[in-house]
This record gives structure tokens, sequence and C-alpha cells, in this order.
């Protein structure tokens, strides 16, 4: 996962007295950094963009919600608006696999309890980096009652340029260049023409091919 490498970063930058905001603009153009130092709330899905019905609702009607909202998944909340669990495309498959009628059985009894979620003031690439360890495509953005405020989706992130920048993952381009400040890491094989001995010397790596050993 390209995403391990940001998050640590700002939290060590903090620690050195030196912020997030920082790294932004200290980034040759501040584009990156900028676009890293998005929140989930500022491109997140929210109001009626955000499915949800409550636990007694059945399946098939469950179902439309989900369709007409388009993410493969509604929440399901209970009369104060707080998230019970979520619905997924894939429990549906599962539900079919054991031959539950979705024309009488209750969504209540079906739904993902254990589902990830994130709030509104995560950084976007936080959410991105879960998304892509979780291996699922959303995530409900949740309020500081549990209360679903929207949902963010993996092209949503895409779209905003929260992803790490590389090409030939390879290890032949060099564009996923970076510096490990702190903690072990494993390289495998690239181009010393892309990363001189000089550059790896002083802590320099290949995201694309680097996969990290510690926190």
């Amino acid at each position: 996962s390209t995403g391990v490498y940001w998050i640590p970063l700002f939290e060590l930058l903090e620690a050195r007295g030196f912020s997030a905001e920082d790294f932004a603009f200290s980034h040759p153009g501040g584009a990156l950094g900028r676009k890293l130092l998005l929140r989930v709330n500022d491109i997140m899905h929210q109001g009626r963009e955000v499915p949800r019905v409550p636990p007694e609702t059945i399946i098939r009607e469950a179902l439309l919600e989900m369709t007409a909202k388009g993410f493969g998944m509604t929440t399901v909340t209970d009369p104060g608006g707080r998230l019970l669990g979520i619905f997924t495309d894939g429990d549906l498959r599962r539900a079919l696999d054991r031959g539950i009628d979705i024309q009488h059985e209750c969504i209540g009894d079906f739904m993902t309890t254990r589902c990830k979620t994130v709030t509104g003031e995560a950084l976007a690439a936080e959410a991105l980096h879960l998304i892509e360890e979780s291996k699922i495509t959303s995530l409900v953005v949740l309020d500081d009652e549990r209360r679903p405020t929207g949902v963010i989706h993996l092209h949503d992130l895409l779209r905003a340029g929260i992803a790490f920048p590389y090409q030939c993952r390879n290890g032949g381009c060099g564009q996923c260049k970076c510096t490990v400040l702190y903690g072990e890491v494993e390289m495998g094989p690239y181009q010393k023409s892309v990363l001189p001995d000089e550059e790896r010397a002083a802590g320099k790596v290949l995201a694309c091919i680097t996969t990290p050993l510690t926190d």
C-alpha cells in the first residue's frame, strides 16, 4: 500500500514542530501537499446522497436505496440516526447463497455490524489507506455520535488526486522517490540510475517497490 508513507510522515512532522500545512507549502509548487491535506469532509458525498434504511427494512426495498445512491451499499441506522451497520453487495450475495428470501427478510438480520468507518476531519489520504488496506471501495463517515454524515468512495479519492505518485511500479521511473524519516523498510530491485547509491545512503527509497517493516 502506497499511502502508508504519508500518514506516519505527517505525525512525525507535527511531533517535531513542523505542521502538515508547512509540509504542503514547502513541497515544490505546494500542489501535492495540498492534495494530501484534503479532509474527508471536503470531498465526501453527504445529505440526501447518503444511503440509509432502518433495520426492519425488507432487503428487496433496501436494494432500491442501494441502486438509487450508487455506492453498492447502504447504511443501516437506528431511530436516532446512529449507525447500526451496513449492507453491501457482498452481503446480498452471501444472503442469496444461503437461500434467503429477500422479499420477506429484514436487512437488520443480515447487515455487517463491524464495518470500517472514518470521521469527516480525517485526512483523505488516511481514508485511501484504510480503503486499500481493507480491500473495500467506500467508507461511511461518522460524526461524534456515530451518525452517518457522508460516504466517501475510492473513485472520489482518486479523482481528487489522493494517490502516491508513481508510473512504472518497478523501480524504473523515480516518480515515487521519497525519504524515510522513521522506521525500517525493505526495498526490491531497482535501476541504479533512478536511485544512486548516495541517495539510497541518505535514506531515499522508491515507494512503489518498498515495504515497511516497522511502524
